[in-house]
């Protein structure tokens, strides 16, 4: 009896470590927290001399309904010349340059 006890207790213990890690692959895919495209009239492929300089706008869409503020982390050579905190999908300030 008490071998059948143990062997359920094991066989219980791999069964919560399996769904565990089925339930934590799911929870982790899902739809972009936000998307960056090109903005109206901005040109992200341009040919830049060595010591030259350009400029690319882009717009960031908030796509949770959380606010979110967005700092590009250090890049050599690229300036954030703007901070861009957005508001909850579908509210005004969603969205940003």
């Amino acid at each position: 009896m008490q071998r059948n006890c143990k062997k359920n207790t094991l066989m219980n213990k791999k069964l919560i470590v399996l769904f565990s890690l089925l339930i934590s692959t799911a929870a982790h895919a899902g739809a972009p927290l936000w998307t960056i495209f090109p903005a109206p009239g901005s040109n992200p492929t341009q040919i830049v001399p060595e010591n030259g300089t350009a400029t690319v706008n882009y717009m960031v869409q908030n796509q949770s309904s959380k606010s979110k503020r967005l700092i590009i982390q250090p890049i050599p050579g690229i300036i954030q010349t703007t901070t861009c905190t957005l508001t909850p999908k579908g509210k005004i300030g969603s969205s940003c340059p």
